[in-house]
């Protein structure tokens, strides 16, 4: 995952839920690959065997230095994918990178912990200068959803619409 060239603009995706949604862009837009310097990137504390806290704060500032503009997406609620976002922010807006950010708030009924700390997490990354978006869970769940999954996928779905969105704006 080693990247020396200078890239215009990272999609970032943090976290468990938000590697699955960015990798399962299906298909990666073609606007990516007519863009020079354009890369699409995750990290998951599962997958490097840390813990939430506990995550690989050099592989984040290499790519992160890549770029000149970023948005990180992250699915918020959980530990790892929270502070991952968090730190991310924090170091590119100290490098003068310009920073968007695309949440999904959690669903009421995954819990009123999770809610806390979205809210905190969205309260902390405008401090540093990020720009966040926020896509509301509870509106898209509707009574002829058969289970957690499918809520979900309704979920990834307006994520990835709008991952969509901020890969073909300034083309």
């Amino acid at each position: 995952m080693t990247q020396s060239v200078l890239c215009s603009r990272l999609v970032l995706g943090l976290g468990s839920g938000a590697a699955r949604l960015i990798q399962g862009l299906n298909p990666v837009p073609p606007e990516c690959f007519e863009q020079p310097g354009f890369l699409v990137e995750t990290l998951d504390t599962y997958t490097t065997g840390l813990d939430g806290w506990d995550f690989d704060r050099e592989t984040l500032k290499a790519l992160l230095d890549t770029a000149e503009k970023v948005l990180l997406v992250v699915c918020a609620g959980g530990k790892a994918g929270s502070s991952m976002t968090l730190f991310s922010a924090e170091y590119a807006t100290c490098k003068k990178i310009s920073v968007d950010v695309l949440m999904s708030a959690p669903f009421s009924w995954e819990g009123r912990r999770r809610k806390v700390v979205q809210c905190a997490l969205t309260e902390d990354l405008r401090a540093t200068g990020a720009k966040v978006d926020v896509v509301e869970a509870d509106p898209l769940f509707t009574d002829d959803m058969e289970s957690a999954l499918d809520a979900f996928a309704v979920l990834d779905a307006a994520m990835a619409k709008e991952v969509n969105r901020w890969i073909i704006q300034d083309k």
